[in-house]
């Protein structure tokens, strides 16, 4: 059964749209093979963006932007697990001073 969510296309939908529309089939009629409400924009959409690029993964949603990367992140884990009663201050201090307190909390 499809998804209630009718912009999100799962994988196989998406290898659908690929293998149907190499068939040279219409969007329309991909969209009623794949019989979900919208579908001719959202296909057509897909494969235009399939085409741009290549690939049928979603592009990275936008959003604000990590203050600490992974590394940051796993140092910071390792220096409080090793420094126990060190304060949030003194950490974020020693490790990541461009953050804040409660980025680190």
């Amino acid at each position: 059964m499809p998804p209630e969510n009718t912009s999100n296309l799962t994988e196989f939908e998406k290898g659908q749209i690929v293998a149907l529309k190499e068939k040279s089939l219409s969007f329309s009629e991909i969209g009623k093979i794949l019989s979900r409400p919208k579908t001719r924009s959202n296909v057509l959409s897909f494969y235009n963006r399939f085409q741009k690029s290549g690939d049928v993964k979603n592009l990275p949603m936008p959003g604000r932007h990590q203050i600490i990367d992974t590394r940051y992140h796993h140092r910071l884990v390792r220096e409080s697990k090793k420094a126990c009663c060190l304060l949030l201050s003194e950490l974020r201090n020693e490790i990541a001073p461009h953050a804040s307190v409660k980025t680190i909390k």
